[in-house]
């Protein structure tokens, strides 16, 4: 039966453990970067507040003692994603620490040195003499994750390999991010031991400070049963359902006993229209960057609650007439009549794609770079509520459009870079908090926006690495399209209409292979052809019914269709109503030179088209471009 149920360290649980294994039955790692940069900037929190952070659960499946080495050994149900991370990160920080000339850090007063590589050594491995790692990743990915990530980094350890299958790659982008962010931070130490000191504390926080909810269970469906429950919608609060309390509890202060029933019903009424107002946004999103596009807060979800009690109390205690009861029940509905005005905001603002007039929203003008916006990030939202908010009048429409484009252009350029999501969301609220001030000028918002603009180079180099990401591949193309070719809109943005293409298909045939991997066989070929179509000079977008039938035919088919009569027929690229694929007919072969020649054609459209406010383009379409040189 299960037993435990206990909040303990990450520390303590591991110790209790001899091997942690992911079993068959566990989908592959599946974290994206935003995932990695999300959990490190939560370790780093907890680091800096010196406060411990709540992981959440882990399910444990206890397995018979009966392995060779006799370790006490226990299959993973669920956390998997979370402990292979977290050990891949204290892997790069072993390698960190063993790059130095120094390992250990002086003693304080009378104490002993602290041996930092072997503390990173006592984490990963339950026996290092014997170097039995105590943990086992995935199937797929189990030997590439311990031989060139956990094992001892030293000339004989493996390099993770930039070309592989697809299965492996969301664990190779998720090392590179971990090792990128670890980088940045360990640049800023001025020396050697600053940089291990840096590298103890967090590992002293991983260790400590992290926690985590253990469950251990000793059956499959004895597992299954508790990660539904804990997964249901039923077990736990969230912040905005004890945000909802609270405000019912001040409202209904001073509603006599005898009109509690009705009004009960008029706030759930009223709550209800908020939540529909959102339009299927997710509301604790919402009341979390509302509170942070209105007050200069650092402030994480879990913390909301809190501080919108306090809030209320102090907003309370400004109002001069009336008991303590009627000022909390009047600054409650203040605070509940603004969230709805700037829920149904919100709710505009991530359904921007929807609109196809200058009558139907305030943000018609801005919908393009809104698109945009919403399908790589969701932190602009902040300085939105701000810039649309009905008590902001001190902008007229085209400084709000030159703000939208610059918030634009910050924001892909910095997705592309991978800079850390929590400085963009800083700008955003410290573009908010300008715009909102009653001396705030469209000058200040744009200096802030472009402080920390990232550098043409930086961008560039995104467009060398495989991407995956659909929307995003989608998103940008779309918008170079347009900027270059479709000037008046006259192709509305649709995610179901309009599909990324894979011009050499993602699964090949053996033409496909011959033209991409003519060099190679048998599995290094479909290595060395799954690394180059998964690249940005392969993919381009296509209206949906030609997606559907191009598929595996030859370049020359897919540009030119063919017409035999009959049912033997197919549009190609020709047929297209997106320039930026039609224009794709006529150059004489695709092959990996013309991929990787685009590549660095769309890293140079990129710069452009991503540049400043203004939508000028000075462009030379690909196929031009390619007979320049």
């Amino acid at each position: 039966m299960a037993t435990g149920g206990s909040i303990t360290s990450l520390w303590a649980m591991l110790t209790e453990i001899g091997l942690l294994e992911v079993p068959d039955f566990q989908r592959n790692y599946a974290w994206e970067a935003n995932n990695c940069a999300d959990l490190y900037s939560d370790i780093k929190s907890s680091q800096e507040s010196k406060r411990s952070h709540f992981l959440g659960s882990t399910i444990l499946m206890v397995q018979k003692n009966d392995n060779a080495d006799g370790r006490n050994h226990v299959y993973v149900v669920d956390g998997q994603q979370r402990l292979t991370s977290l050990f891949m990160l204290v892997s790069i920080m072993r390698d960190r620490v063993s790059s130095l000339t120094i390992k250990r850090i002086p003693p304080a007063g009378r104490g002993v040195p602290v041996d930092v590589e072997s503390k990173c050594h006592e984490f990963l491995f339950s026996n290092e003499e014997n170097a039995e790692q105590r943990f086992q990743a995935n199937t797929m990915i189990s030997v590439m994750f311990s031989e060139s990530i956990v094992s001892f980094p030293d000339k004989d350890r493996p390099q993770l390999p930039k070309k592989h299958h697809n299965y492996s790659l969301n664990l190779r982008k998720a090392y590179w991010k971990f090792e990128s962010l670890l980088d940045a931070d360990l640049e800023k130490k001025a020396d050697e031991e600053s940089k291990l000191r840096f590298l103890w504390d967090l590992l002293k926080t991983i260790k400590e400070d992290l926690q985590i909810l253990k469950i251990v269970t000793d059956t499959y469906e004895e597992s299954l049963d508790v990660f539904v429950t804990l997964n249901s919608r039923g077990m736990e609060l969230g912040p905005s359902d004890l945000i909802k309390s609270e405000l019912f509890r001040n409202l209904s202060r001073i509603v006599g006993r005898d009109q509690i029933e009705l009004f009960s019903t008029d706030f759930a009424a009223e709550w209800a229209l908020l939540i529909e107002s959102l339009q299927e946004s997710d509301i604790d999103m919402f009341l979390r960057h509302y509170l942070v596009s209105v007050h200069n807060w650092k402030l994480q979800s879990k913390l909301m609650p809190t501080r919108v009690k306090e809030h209320l109390v102090e907003e309370a205690n400004k109002i001069a007439a009336g008991t303590a009861e009627q000022k909390l029940e009047q600054a409650s509905r203040k605070f509940f009549n603004q969230i709805k005005l700037a829920a149904d905001l919100y709710g505009k603002i991530n359904t921007v794609a929807k609109i196809q007039n200058e009558r139907e929203a305030q943000l018609y003008r801005v919908r393009l770079p809104l698109l945009v916006l919403e399908n790589v990030l969701k932190s602009h939202r902040i300085m939105f509520l701000a810039l649309y908010s009905p008590a902001t009048a001190n902008f007229s429409d085209s400084e709000k459009y030159k703000i939208a484009r610059i918030a634009e252009v910050l924001g892909v350029r910095w997705v592309f870079c991978g800079e850390n999501a929590q400085d963009l969301e800083n700008i955003f609220q410290k573009a908010a908090l300008e715009i909102r001030s009653a001396t705030g000028t469209s000058a200040k918002v744009i200096e802030i926006l472009k402080a920390s603009m990232p550098s043409d180079q930086k961008c560039q180099i995104f467009f060398q690495e495989p991407i995956t990401d659909a929307t995003l591949v989608r998103t940008v193309l779309y918008r170079m399209n347009q900027l270059a070719y479709d000037r008046s809109q006259l192709v509305p943005y649709s995610s179901s209409k309009i599909q990324v293409e894979h011009v050499a298909p993602a699964t090949p045939n053996t033409h496909w292979l011959g033209v991409i991997a003519p060099n190679n066989s048998g599995d290094d070929q479909k290595k060395e052809y799954e690394s180059t179509v998964e690249l940005w000079g392969n993919k381009t977008i296509l209206d949906e019914h030609i997606n559907n039938e191009v598929k595996q035919h030859s370049f020359k088919d897919k540009c030119d269709g063919f017409d035999e009569g009959g049912k033997n027929k197919m549009a190609g690229y020709k047929n297209s109503q997106l320039d930026t694929t039609k224009h794709l007919v006529g150059i004489p072969a695709w092959d990996s030179g013309t991929i990787a020649h685009r590549n660095t054609w769309l890293a140079q459209l990129f710069v452009k088209v991503w540049k400043d406010e203004t939508d000028s383009l000075n462009f030379e379409g690909f196929k031009e471009w390619l007979q320049s040189r």
